[in-house]
């Protein structure tokens, strides 16, 4: 367990956001918070996951999820519940829930499968604007700068790497990984 992803852990539950914090610290740049809006404050830096209570002293965490996505914040959600939820939590914009009390090996589990969905996602848009480019090479209508050959050999390697690393990253994602990894893309 060793990163340099930064996690946001927003809880109204003091001693949870601390004790979580404390058992990532080593290996991740964690920030804490306490409510909706010390979290809007900490979403002023980089963030890749974001941990959220259910239920917060001045709203919810489905209004930190929206002030995350308000800011096209590309990080990945997961939220504290007491109880497994009655609804889709994808449906309020999460990517997966923790039951309360989070053991520490499900916190981390979390960690790598949050990172794994924002890696997925990063990679996919890559590769979606590297298709495209090639398209406009093969079709002739790429500006022309300096070796078009070269470039068009080098998209093509990249894109063959793309895809062998969806297809790993797709392996550890599974099915629910995939529905929350295309959640979003009618929204862009």
């Amino acid at each position: 367990m060793e990163s340099n992803a930064a996690i946001l852990i927003v809880s109204g539950n003091r001693e949870r956001g601390e004790r979580c914090a404390s058992y990532l610290r080593p290996a991740y740049e964690v920030t804490t918070a306490t409510d909706v809006e010390s979290a809007r404050a900490a979403l002023d830096r980089e963030i890749d996951v974001v941990f959220v209570d259910d239920d917060l002293p001045d709203g919810s965490g489905e209004d930190v999820v929206r002030v995350l996505r308000g800011r096209d914040v590309r990080a990945r959600a997961a939220v504290f519940t007491p109880s497994v939820p009655q609804d889709d939590v994808a449906d309020r914009g999460f990517d997966e829930f923790l039951v309360t009390p989070v053991a520490d090996d499900e916190l981390v589990a979390a960690v790598e499968r949050l990172l794994d969905l924002l890696a997925y996602d990063e990679k996919l848009r890559e590769s979606a604007e590297l298709a495209s480019e090639r398209a406009s090479m093969a079709a002739g209508t790429a500006e022309e700068s300096g070796d078009v050959e070269a470039r068009y050999s080098h998209v093509n390697a990249r894109l063959d790497q793309l895809e062998e690393d969806l297809r790993t990253i797709g392996g550890r994602i599974g099915t629910t990984g995939y529905r929350v990894a295309f959640r979003d893309i009618g929204d862009e």
